[in-house]
């Protein structure tokens, strides 16, 4: 296994741990009690299966109310953090080829990993309150962006340290 496929297979494995567990059922009622566009599925899993395969404008929707109760809730927050790690496939790849170019030891000590998730989360963040069409695509977007900008200021860092 390659290092991309590190984080986000940790990522899936951690999230298989967490929706199974017992309290996720009430978790999943108090958020569909206080948005309704989320009422139907009974498990973390059914609500996933239906935020994926619904029609973009249904998906939009669930989206964007997962968005309004994530402040609040942290299992939402790691909920629409795994929405997107097929997403992150690309971003991951992307990151660490930027790493092996500029240094690879932000490789083996975790950080691109953690660079990662926190750009992905800071995306996710920074999408409450909005109503953007194709709400994961802007958060797949913004998660880019903050990436872009980590690695530029981590560039121009180590342009000015090296001797």
């Amino acid at each position: 296994m390659n290092q991309t496929e590190r984080i986000l297979d940790v990522l899936d494995r951690e999230w298989e741990r967490i929706s199974s567990g017992p309290s996720t059922r009430s978790h999943l009622r108090e958020w569909q009690a206080q948005q309704p566009s989320l009422s139907g599925p009974r498990t973390l899993l059914e609500l996933r299966s239906r935020i994926e395969n619904d029609d973009l404008d249904a998906s939009s929707e669930m989206v964007w109310a997962l968005l309004q109760l994530a402040p609040e809730d942290q299992l939402v927050g790691r909920f629409l953090l795994q929405l997107i790690v097929p997403g992150l496939a690309g971003e991951a790849s992307w990151l660490m080829s930027w790493a092996r170019r500029v240094d690879p030891h932000l490789i083996g000590s975790g950080d691109v990993d953690q660079m990662l998730v926190l750009a992905a989360m800071e995306a996710i963040r920074h999408a409450h309150g909005t109503r953007r069409s194709h709400p994961i695509c802007s958060i797949l977007r913004r998660t880019h962006r903050l990436l872009t900008r980590e690695t530029r200021a981590i560039e121009a860092w180590q342009s000015k340290t090296l001797l």
